[in-house]
């Protein structure tokens, strides 16, 4: 989706430097979080969509695809699409690392020529919040469902979070640090947060309210990600170490703030998490 900055040689920029980006290595505060995100996602697809026949996932503005990937070698089948060149080119490098199979497709969203109501499973990860027209967007995504069928998808919408925060402890540093090593320009808005793309700040409960316009009944609606900024932003490789540390323990403290529909924790998460079902 061309403008507001949400350009596809923007996304291409983004990617163009990965090789591989999939790990299910728990030794990162990243690493952590995404996996625990992926067996949230396995979780939720075995509880709403009991049936093994009811297996067809597309994941949409897939990226690295790498939630895509952990389902696919659960014996998925798998569909990946994206508008980004790049982006489709490392989702296919990650699942070839892994000699994995799925299908990719560039595809724009909403143009898609991706088959109607032919997924059991529709999912995104940071799709979502950049796009202007939210009916369109969700109107494209419950197209592609199967009546039935779910949808899940992580979104990271421009609102105060832990992440803000995090933002503003850290901006004198980094403004330090980028005046000291000659980047004038922007140098105010790039040393609190270098992001070239469009985000709209739609909150949780517009989206629910929408995904229902367009015929869904919500099932999950989590706050999500806010542990993750403290972890992430720990100097010195505090993050790591506490992660390799104490494993198990980050884990379960995770589980409870990121699966829980606590109207405070909402306040603070940098992300929510949406499950639906598709009516019909």
């Amino acid at each position: 989706m061309p403008g507001k900055g949400n350009k596809i040689e923007n996304w291409n920029t983004d990617y163009e430097h990965f090789k591989t980006t999939y790990s299910e290595n728990m030794d990162t505060p990243a690493n952590l979080v995404n996996n625990l995100q992926f067996e949230f996602v396995l979780e939720d697809i075995e509880r709403f969509l009991p049936s093994p026949r009811e297996r067809k996932v597309l994941e949409v503005g897939c990226g690295g695809a790498r939630t895509s990937l952990y389902l696919a070698r659960r014996g998925f089948d798998v569909t990946c699409s994206d508008n980004a060149p790049e982006a489709i080119r490392l989702a296919e490098d990650n699942f070839s690392a892994c000699n994995a199979h799925g299908t990719f497709v560039q595809d724009d969203l909403l143009s898609s020529k991706i088959p109607a109501e032919s997924f059991d499973c529709v999912m995104s990860f940071g799709l979502l919040e950049h796009f202007e027209d939210l009916p369109s967007i969700l109107a494209s995504t419950t197209g592609l469902v199967k009546p039935g069928g779910i949808q899940i998808h992580c979104i990271i919408p421009k609102k105060f979070s832990t992440q803000t925060l995090m933002h503003l402890l850290f901006y004198p540093l980094i403004f330090v640090k980028n005046l000291l090593s000659g980047r004038f320009q922007r140098i105010f808005r790039v040393s609190y947060r270098d992001f070239p793309h469009y985000e709209n700040s739609f909150s949780a409960e517009e989206y629910c309210q929408e995904f229902r316009r367009q015929g869904n009944t919500i099932l999950r609606c989590e706050a999500g990600g806010i542990l993750y900024p403290f972890l992430s932003s720990l100097p010195f490789g505090l993050g790591n170490a506490f992660v390799k540390t104490f494993p198990v323990g980050l884990a379960k403290l995770i589980r409870v703030t990121d699966r829980t529909e606590n109207r405070v924790l909402h306040l603070l998460s940098p992300t929510f998490y949406i499950v639906c079902r598709k009516q019909g």
